[in-house]
């Protein structure tokens, strides 16, 4: 079933929720919504809602690194060039068309995928997240990267009330898809511009995007922005490979030479699982992301390594 969305425009760019929703969200002018009534019934919160599309499109810009590096270099893969140079100590990178397209060819089978390279782990691992949120039902969730939806689903089920967003529709036609049955709010948003007010969610949540923005301290900035004083972010992504260590080589053995050809077997698409090694490769140390945590004003920055360190499941406040 494809995702076919009504093109229009909110009412003075605001969001026309009911009178005790009003003030939870605001729309700009250049921002993309998918509806679950598009397939079934809406949220119980949001059913006066019936404009669909905002528009015009807007782009998310995806995947690049921020950190302190003096080396310049750019490499291909996934059919995506991924440029990173030193400017102002932020990692610039690659097209975002591009990334989109990568995910757009790979949302029937990503499900399917990430099932078998992470060898049954990836539902342990957003069940982990979930965990460490502490939800409560009622509270405003924001899943940032939602993907096919499955982390947006596991917060649902928890009583919440989700708005999930991404760039990918083939992803978020796949999300709308699995759980169109679910009271959650499909958008297709800049996550580096939310369109959303200020001190809106209780929790901020994300699987497998850190690496996936151009801009990660403006990425965690918005996501503070947005959230109530006192709510918490969380972030899970993967760890690059230690230098050192038999363990550590076989992880890099198995996410640089075997998951690329996996995907070549479950997907048909090898570099858009050489772009999961690589992205992974140049991606920040534990360490490194906490301090961009605690940089960017979250108290109580940590962060939880999972799998024998291949995983990293980061946690911040909101100063109050």
């Amino acid at each position: 079933m494809g995702v076919k969305a009504l093109q229009g425009c909110f009412n003075n760019g605001h969001w026309p929720l009911r009178p005790s929703h009003e003030s939870l969200v605001h729309i700009p002018s250049a921002s993309l919504v998918l509806w679950p009534s598009l397939f079934g019934k809406g949220p119980k919160w949001a059913q006066s809602i019936h404009l669909t599309v905002c528009c015009p499109v807007v782009e998310l810009v995806l995947l690049s690194m921020t950190g302190s590096y003096t080396k310049s270099w750019r490499l291909s893969t996934g059919n995506v060039e991924l440029r990173y140079r030193e400017s102002r100590n932020k990692r610039i990178g690659p097209d975002p068309s591009s990334v989109q397209r990568m995910f757009d060819r790979i949302a029937s089978t990503y499900d399917v995928g990430n099932v078998i390279i992470s060898l049954g782990l990836d539902t342990y691992w957003r069940k982990r997240l979930i965990k460490e949120a502490g939800l409560k039902e009622g509270q405003f969730v924001l899943d940032l990267g939602t993907g096919t939806g499955k982390l947006a689903h596991l917060a649902q089920k928890k009583g919440a009330n989700i708005v999930a967003i991404d760039l990918s529709w083939g992803m978020l036609g796949k999300a709308v898809k699995s759980y169109n049955e679910e009271p959650i709010i499909w958008l297709r948003a800049d996550c580096l511009r939310l369109p959303f007010k200020d001190n809106t969610f209780d929790r901020t949540i994300s699987a497998f995007v850190l690496r996936n923005v151009t801009d990660l301290e403006a990425f965690i900035y918005e996501q503070q922005r947005v959230l109530k004083p006192g709510g918490i972010l969380l972030a899970m992504d993967t760890v690059p490979p230690e230098q050192e260590g038999v363990f550590s080589r076989l992880f890099a053995l198995y996410l640089y030479r075997v998951i690329p050809l996996m995907g070549k077997l479950i997907a048909k698409d090898r570099p858009a699982y050489e772009y999961l090694g690589e992205s992974t490769r140049y991606f920040l140390r534990p360490q490194e992301m906490v301090s961009i945590l605690k940089g960017c004003g979250l108290k109580e920055a940590k962060c939880y390594l999972l799998t024998l360190g291949t995983m990293a499941l980061y946690y911040g406040v909101k100063a109050d």
